[in-house]
């Protein structure tokens, strides 16, 4: 029996990190959150979280941790997003 199933791999760190900052990126564009108050709460500028979210920074372990915190981001969340990505990309 197989571990995954073949339309299901598991996701990587780096996917992960990479979700992170889509959903934190959909939950500013949508108004959940603003890059400043966001900032604030992670205690970062906002320059440097603005250039995380698109992408001319990395994101560190330790800011996705403190954001998935922050929003109260869910691991399913972060999967689904992921899978959606992979999904768009094949």
């Amino acid at each position: 029996m197989e571990k995954y199933p073949l339309d299901r791999q598991p996701a990587s760190f780096a996917e992960l990190l990479t979700a992170v900052n889509g959903v934190v990126r959909t939950r500013v564009r949508n108004g959940y959150a603003t890059e400043r108050g966001l900032a604030l709460l992670v205690g970062v500028s906002q320059p440097h979280l603005h250039n995380v979210l698109k992408g001319a920074r990395q994101m560190t372990p330790a800011l996705a941790d403190r954001l998935i915190k922050a929003l109260e981001i869910d691991l399913g969340e972060l999967l689904q997003f992921a899978q959606a990505c992979d999904k768009a990309s094949r």
